[in-house]
């Protein structure tokens, strides 16, 4: 192999090198990009909007778990305590099941959500 052909291999393995670091490099910036995009905090009237159709949606939940935990009470003869418990981790599971599903909908990411509520908690009204 002559000197020239080894420069130019040489020469070609550099380029090729810099190319994939430059398209790397780029496709990297896209995806951060993209990712800070998304987890911008939402409006104010976003939040609102997810807010109460949560707090809606929620009222089906509380009445469908209450229903559900009455009868396992019964059958299971569990004390009201008990009862109250098993109520409280359906009901903060079903919760966090419908928030997010509200949230997919509205296509916000949680890290959204949590940044909008410490943008805007101060005036909520």
């Amino acid at each position: 192999m002559s000197k020239l052909e080894i420069i130019g291999l040489t020469v070609a393995a550099v380029a090729a090198g810099t190319i994939y670091v430059l398209v790397h490099e780029a496709r990297r910036k896209s995806r951060k990009a993209l990712k800070m995009q998304a987890e911008a905090p939402i409006s104010k009237d976003m939040l609102l909007k997810i807010l109460n159709k949560s707090a809606e949606a929620s009222k089906a939940v509380v009445d469908k778990i209450r229903v559900e935990v009455r009868k396992v009470q019964q059958q299971r003869n569990l004390s009201d305590e008990h009862a109250a418990q098993i109520f409280q981790q359906n009901f903060e599971h079903s919760l966090d099941q419908l928030i997010g599903a509200i949230r997919k909908q509205y296509q916000v990411t949680e890290k959204a959500m949590d940044s909008a509520f410490k943008l805007h908690q101060v005036c909520i009204c």
